[in-house]
């Protein structure tokens, strides 16, 4: 069993198989716990894990990557001309050579999803001379088309005033909160929110969840984070820095970051 020294804390988000000469990979694409737009690739076989090698990922790789994973998350499309797109070691994660896939990808472009690219072979004495792990940085693009609704989840008589709920139609019409942490939920998001509810967006504030603790959510399903915006947007589709989180379960639909959370549901006060 390989030994593998990585340190970066992966968390996964999808499964999907893909066929090579005679053999069969498990392939799964996985996103960094504290930066939803960085994903990577991991090649399972038997009771092995290998990772992909930052030499050998190329631009049309990284594409078919990111847009893959926007078919869910509404971040896309991408194209090879797309300057929101980073790849290569974006990390320090060195691990020792043997921990590195033997194939890697020669994706054209075009495709849908990496396991519809072939794959080649990578010599022994190539399989990945810099031992650093392959990451791809998905930014959303400028096109991008996250279909988000917001709603407030108010105090009886107070509906001015309540926990942010986002609506995502890109994903399956998914509900959910945004994470506040560090307090990065500020005036200006909140400006934005309540504008997009029909208030004049020129006062509006961000208020501690508790003062609205009879609408806090027993469940909090968080589906966003790192929210962050200029003030001026007509609604937080358009404002230029959202994750949305992808880390439970892809194949069932479930998309969530509780574990990813080290904080508050959002929570504003319009007028």
């Amino acid at each position: 069993m390989c030994i593998i020294k990585s340190t970066l804390l992966l968390s996964i988000l999808a499964i999907v198989f893909h066929s090579t000469a005679g053999s069969i990979w498990t392939i799964h694409l996985r996103s960094h716990p504290y930066k939803t737009e960085l994903y990577t690739a991991e090649f399972i076989k038997g009771n092995h894990r290998y990772f992909w090698c930052a030499d050998h990922i190329h631009l049309q790789d990284a594409v078919v990557l990111c847009n893959q994973v926007s078919a869910h998350n509404g971040l896309g499309p991408y194209t090879p001309t797309t300057p929101r797109i980073e790849f290569g070691a974006l990390h320090y994660d060195p691990a020792v050579k043997e921990a590195f896939t033997n194939e890697t990808f020669a994706c054209v472009g075009n495709e849908s999803r990496l396991r519809d690219c072939p794959t080649v072979p990578v010599p022994e004495d190539e399989r990945c001379p810099s031992e650093n792990l392959g990451q791809v940085d998905c930014y959303p693009a400028g096109n991008a088309k996250k279909n988000l609704t917001a709603s407030l989840i108010s105090p009886e008589n107070r509906p001015e005033m309540g926990v942010v709920r986002v609506e995502s139609s890109s994903l399956h019409y998914l509900a959910g909160f945004i994470c506040n942490q560090r307090n990065q939920w500020t005036s200006n998001e909140a400006r934005v929110v309540c504008r997009s509810l029909g208030y004049s967006g020129l006062w509006a504030w961000p208020v501690d969840p508790a003062i609205v603790s009879d609408s806090q959510p027993a469940d909090r399903r968080y589906i966003m984070r790192n929210v962050q915006c200029q003030g001026s947007e007509e609604t937080i589709n358009d404002c230029p820095h959202t994750d949305m989180c992808m880390a439970v379960d892809f194949l069932s639909k479930s998309f969530s970051c509780a574990t990813q959370c080290d904080g508050e549901p959002a929570a504003v006060l319009c007028s």
